[in-house]
């Protein structure tokens, strides 16, 4: 599910707007409710949404994407 990104994924979003969440919010009530997923995120991100103590597994990093899980 593609979260917070438009540009020339536009097209695609138009076409099936229920595979796509608007903001970090919708991703956070979306993730408390699956028992099983995973995520790839920038790092600012990550530090973002871990700061405010949504649950989730750190998996892998590199300076560029971060992959977690749910706990």
């Amino acid at each position: 599910t593609l979260v917070s990104f438009h540009s020339e994924l536009d097209f695609g979003i138009a076409q099936e707007p229920q595979k796509y969440l608007p903001d970090v919010a919708a991703f956070k009530q979306a993730w408390l409710a699956q028992p099983h997923a995973l995520a790839i995120m920038p790092p600012d991100i990550y530090r973002q949404i871990g700061q405010d103590g949504l649950p989730m597994r750190l998996i892998a990093q590199d300076t560029r994407r971060v992959v977690v899980a749910t706990p």
